[in-house]
């Protein structure tokens, strides 16, 4: 029988000072007990203003750790010219005004 799995989840945003495109991201961690990998991460774009951005709507990989897999996807959103913040609720409140709906 298999051990069981633990999780956690957290909301991110994406943001391209270029042309101002913000994109809403929620991360998700399952944490097993592989000696190689053992962190299973998942990563879907769940809202998104502006035209600019990465032309995907979700992603995953195996990591070693949580830090190393959402450090992993900050390098690929910075690729595209990103930047990731975490979800504040000032940071929320804009998104809102810009249309998003909690």
């Amino acid at each position: 029988m298999s051990a069981t799995r633990s999780q956690s989840e957290k909301t991110v945003v994406a943001i391209y000072a270029a042309d101002g495109t913000r994109e809403v991201w929620h991360l998700r961690f399952n944490r097993g007990t592989k000696q190689n990998n053992p962190v299973k991460f998942f990563a879907a774009l769940t809202w998104k203003a502006g035209a600019g951005g990465v032309d995907y709507a979700g992603t995953r990989w195996d990591a070693t750790s949580e830090r190393e897999a959402e450090a992993s996807f900050a390098a690929a959103i910075a690729q595209d010219g990103g930047v990731l913040e975490p979800s504040s609720p000032q940071l929320m409140k804009k998104l809102v005004e810009m249309g998003y709906a909690i």
